[in-house]
């Protein structure tokens, strides 16, 4: 069952690098050093909690010690350190969870994330060398429905690591 989900996973991975003209990814080369990196952001805020950035590979669960705010003109450079087991399997899911619209969607930004103080999603999609990554609104209203329940899920499995 797990390996059907990651196949699943990265063959939507696939059809979102042939939809943009890019080679397609050799599925053969997909390791366990492929990543998502997930996490959340607010500029107007004080305190360790305010920018959460984390890496998921198939086996572990990092979390970034740089704290950086997240720009929209180039991927999220961290400086992750591994979590507990325990950590990692609070996120583990969400490797599975990734709407299919958001890798079709061309955008960097989706909605004005942290535009009034309410913050930001930051997510993207390691491969190899590639790098995909999208900054998304916090705000139900300014984001496509498609990304509602996946942008709830990682506020969910970031405020289950830190608890």
């Amino acid at each position: 069952m797990a390996i059907l989900r990651k196949y699943w996973l990265w063959s939507i991975v696939m059809m979102f690098l042939n939809g943009c003209g890019e080679s397609p990814l050799d599925i053969e080369n997909v390791t366990a050093g492929d990543a998502i990196i997930f996490g959340h952001f607010y500029g107007e805020c004080l305190g360790e909690g305010c920018i959460e950035i984390y890496q998921l590979t198939e086996t572990v669960l990092s979390e970034d010690i740089l704290d950086q705010y997240p720009r929209s003109d180039q991927p999220y450079e961290g400086n992750f350190v591994m979590l507990s087991e325990k950590q990692f399997s609070t996120a583990v899911g969400l490797r599975d969870r990734i709407p299919g619209k958001l890798l079709l969607n061309g955008e960097t930004v989706i909605g004005s994330p942290d535009a009034g103080d309410w913050g930001g999603i930051y997510f993207e999609i390691k491969v190899g060398s590639e790098r995909r990554f999208w900054l998304i609104d916090q705000i139900d209203d300014h984001i496509p429905d498609y990304l509602v329940p996946f942008k709830n899920e990682i506020n969910e499995v970031i405020k289950s690591i830190n608890s």
